[in-house]
């Protein structure tokens, strides 16, 4: 073990402290007005703080869709990327993520920012960002007049213990393994939660019945 001056403390002889900045990029949401909105066939939901629960995507009935084109090439989400929640009323909303096992078909507004790792760590990011590590750093960190924001900046001074390339790629294939098949509960879930909520009104009009 070494002593470690960005980050204050030791780490393993050979690793190194990078920062969020160094191993990632950062895109900030779509902007939009109440006059641009479409309706579900006609546009792309967009995902906002109150979608972001205990690491996980949530969907409620409050929701909004733009068209595809305000969407550019950036603001598209991929499988790997990790959306934050970057502004809020409350510091207890700042800083919350998830992380993307799939394509979806969601875009995100411009109170969060997309965060695209470096090769192999996606993972890594994701686990510093729900570490109490993390979660002190944007306590202490967020600040505003009515609002809490965080800034691209604030991440070139969040530093990670980073290890060497080898042991960083078996590392992201063990977590790739167990966040896939988390990912793919998480992807049931959301369809059957989709289907119930367009079977339920045709239920209770009696448009269709159960045998």
């Amino acid at each position: 073990m070494v002593w470690n001056e960005k980050l204050k403390r030791e780490i393993p002889d050979g690793w190194e402290a990078v920062s969020v900045n160094d191993i990632s990029d950062s895109y900030r949401g779509v902007s939009y007005a109440k006059d641009d909105l479409v309706d579900e066939q006609h546009g792309l939901l967009v995902l906002r703080g109150n979608n972001i629960q205990n690491s996980q995507l949530v969907f409620d009935s409050n929701v909004a869709y733009i068209p595809e084109s305000f969407v550019s090439d950036e603001q598209k989400i991929r499988k790997g990327h990790i959306i934050m929640t970057m502004s809020s009323g409350s510091k207890e909303h700042v800083g919350k993520c998830v992380l993307f096992h799939h394509e979806p078909n969601e875009t995100y507004g411009a109170f969060l920012t997309k965060f695209v790792p470096h090769a192999f760590c996606s993972n890594l990011l994701y686990n510093v960002f729900n570490s109490d590590y993390f979660k002190s750093i944007i306590k202490s960190t967020a600040s505003g007049t009515g609002i809490n924001n965080l800034t691209n900046q604030t991440f070139d001074n969040i530093f990670i213990a980073m290890p060497p390339m080898e042991l960083l790629q078996k590392y992201d294939a063990l977590q790739d393994q167990l966040f896939g098949e988390v990912g793919n509960l998480q992807q049931n879930t959301w369809n059957l939660i989709k289907q119930r909520d367009e079977l339920l009104p045709l239920l209770m009009n009696s448009q269709v019945t159960l045998e």
